[in-house]
């Protein structure tokens, strides 16, 4: 199953990506599109938090620094205007609900999987049509003991190899799996202690580094005509 990326820095062409995304839901039975935006890129949509439900808004509401409310408005905002033009309806129209592991589910069609991630400044959204999705977005925080946190969730083969890199390296050959990790649980909706924590679940998890600004984007994503959920 190929997995479209669309990385927005000046600006997100929504409807040129939907269309894309409309060709192939007619040419594939399953397919997975991931839009990477920076959160400055949905000022271009003003109005945006007023698309978002009274939930939304309470949830936003509740973070302490003005930056989380900003990027998480982003967010949600992104979800509801892409989810919006792929079913031809108003964005502030659209009902979402949570699967009880907490996962967010598309009310209006159980056809199309979401899931949503963002850190300071970049939101990333992954829409699985037929296909179910998890997406992360991690920076390389310095304050971060990426050593330890490794010794933590690192399968023995990948602690071997990581032991062979240089500090830079080792750095990001972590953070790419833990992102990759994190898409995973979000897909499962198992969180990351029940998660299968080897490199068997490496073929379902796709990563790309973003901008080259230290940061990394994964997804993970599971049709399930082809193979069976692990977990």
């Amino acid at each position: 199953m190929r997995v479209s990326v669309t990385v927005a820095v000046g600006a997100l062409d929504l409807d040129g990506a939907c269309d894309d995304l409309r060709r192939r839901r007619r040419a594939e039975p399953a397919c997975v599109a991931v839009f990477v935006a920076h959160q400055h890129v949905l000022g271009a949509y003003p109005d945006i938090e007023s698309l978002l439900s009274h939930d939304e808004r309470r949830s936003i509401a509740r973070q302490q620094r003005e930056t989380d409310r900003r990027v998480r408005a982003a967010a949600h905002g992104l979800k509801r205007l892409l989810v919006a033009r792929l079913l031809d309806v108003h964005a502030a129209a659209l009902r979402f609900g949570r699967e009880p592991t907490g996962r967010p589910l598309v009310l209006e069609a159980d056809s199309i999987d979401i899931s949503l991630a963002h850190d300071d400044d970049w939101v990333a959204l992954a829409i699985g049509l037929n296909a179910r999705v998890g997406v992360d977005v991690e920076r390389d925080d310095p304050a971060i003991d990426w050593d330890l946190l490794a010794a933590e969730f690192l399968a023995p083969e990948e602690r071997q190899r990581m032991a062979g890199l240089g500090p830079h390296d080792r750095r990001q050959f972590v953070l790419e799996r833990w992102c990759q990790l994190e898409a995973y649980a979000k897909m499962t909706g198992k969180g990351l202690s029940q998660s299968v924590v080897t490199s068997d679940f490496a073929p379902r998890a796709q990563s790309t580094r973003l901008i080259g600004d230290g940061r990394w984007g994964a997804c993970a994503w599971w049709d399930p005509s082809s193979w069976a959920l692990c977990g």
